[in-house]
């Protein structure tokens, strides 16, 4: 709403003054439900968002600027559904390569990919206490997104088509933030098709399909990321298995490359 707001003015041709004295916090999600809450409503919200404000604003008196920020800003939610259904499109593609043993990787993609790995490792560094809190951090946020992303994107989705809205609230100071039983099998289930497939279209590019589909299975055990409980302490160590096989498919990739 914060967004459509500021559309709209713009629209009719005013401009806001930014004032620099003003600090508002809002805390983080404190638990893996209410992390899923929040990015569910902001794909929905971004989905009307493209739906009865982005023509208007991209057409209006805007600068090219602004509008290219907003477009940045709210675009990766419109790319979502296309990176899962890449991630799929690309399984089999390689897999039908590694059948005929042809290697049609560019010589530069596994240093494309290494940088991908790496070009954040800054920003964690710089706001994590040590290097191995930066390491924790990037295995624990590939694997959360890699969880949340099939269930914000059909949100998106829904939401794209014309679907009423639907306003949930954020859990806060430590509120309950359960997931619904609908929700948590057809993960597994979208999980358990996932490893399948990374099986049957067996290839270098198959470890992200397991990690992929490691995440989709994790989803009701990351519920149990902050408790000290037996249970949370396997979710705090499944939590790594994700990043791990991503890695692996990093390598698979360097070796076919080779071949």
């Amino acid at each position: 709403e914060d967004f459509a707001i500021s559309m709209e003015l713009r629209n009719q041709s005013l401009i806001g003054v930014y004032a620099d004295s003003v600090e508002s916090w809002e805390s983080f999600p404190e638990s893996f439900g209410a992390f899923l809450i929040r990015l569910r409503k902001f794909s929905g919200g971004t989905a009307e968002l493209y739906r009865h404000c982005m023509k208007s604003f991209l057409l209006g008196p805007a600068t090219f600027t602004e509008k290219l920020d907003l477009a940045m800003m709210v675009g990766w939610y419109g790319l979502m559904p296309l990176v899962i259904a890449n991630g799929y499109l690309s399984a089999y593609v390689c897999h039908r390569l590694w059948m005929q043993r042809v290697s049609a990787l560019h010589p530069a993609l596994p240093y494309l990919f290494v940088v991908m790995f790496l070009l954040n490792t800054p920003v964690l560094y710089s706001a994590a206490p040590t290097f191995l809190h930066a390491v924790q951090h990037w295995f624990w946020s590939s694997a959360i997104y890699g969880a949340c992303l099939p269930i914000a994107s059909a949100r998106f989705l829904v939401h794209l088509i014309g679907a009423r809205a639907r306003f949930d609230r954020t859990p806060k100071g430590g509120e309950a933030a359960p997931i619904g039983r609908g929700t948590c099998s057809a993960m597994i289930l979208l999980g358990l098709a996932t490893l399948g497939i990374s099986a049957c279209w067996y290839s270098p590019f198959s470890p992200v399909l397991v990690g992929l589909g490691v995440s989709y299975l994790s989803v009701p055990l990351y519920t149990q990321l902050n408790e000290s409980t037996v249970p949370g302490a396997i979710a705090r160590l499944a939590i790594f298995l994700p990043g791990a096989f991503y890695i692996c498919a990093l390598w698979e990739m360097w070796w076919w490359q080779g071949i």
